[in-house]
């Protein structure tokens, strides 16, 4: 990107604080569930393709995302969108606080993508 940036990460650039890059772009960000599946909400027989982090579903890894937990949070919004594991960033295989956290670490502090090991 040829954008004034204070921050460049593959993926992603903060550009006067406003998140504009995709992190959708980065090889292997993407994940696919086959549902139903032990230890997940059950879908129907469809898999279901999503980006870990990606909360609001708009195909990248923003600061939107970390709203969008956070206001599901405190129950003034839907759930992560297209699945819940969307919105569970660190893995625990729940939607919560440290979720929020985790996105904010990997936007601005540079930490690790979400993306559970397999």
């Amino acid at each position: 990107m040829n954008l004034p940036v204070s921050l460049r990460r593959p993926g992603v650039a903060i550009a006067l604080g406003i998140l504009v890059g995709a992190c959708a772009a980065t090889p292997g960000l993407a994940e696919v569930r086959a549902a139903p599946s032990p230890g997940h909400p059950t879908f129907g027989a469809a898999q279901i393709q999503f980006i870990r982090g990606d909360a609001n579903d708009d195909g990248e890894i923003s600061l939107g995302d970390v709203l969008h937990v956070a206001v599901y949070l405190y129950g003034a919004g839907p759930a992560p969108l297209p699945s819940p594991e969307s919105g569970d960033a660190n893995c625990d295989n729940t939607v919560g606080p440290l979720d929020v956290v985790y996105l904010i670490n990997f936007i601005l502090r540079g930490g690790p993508q979400p993306k559970c090991p397999t």
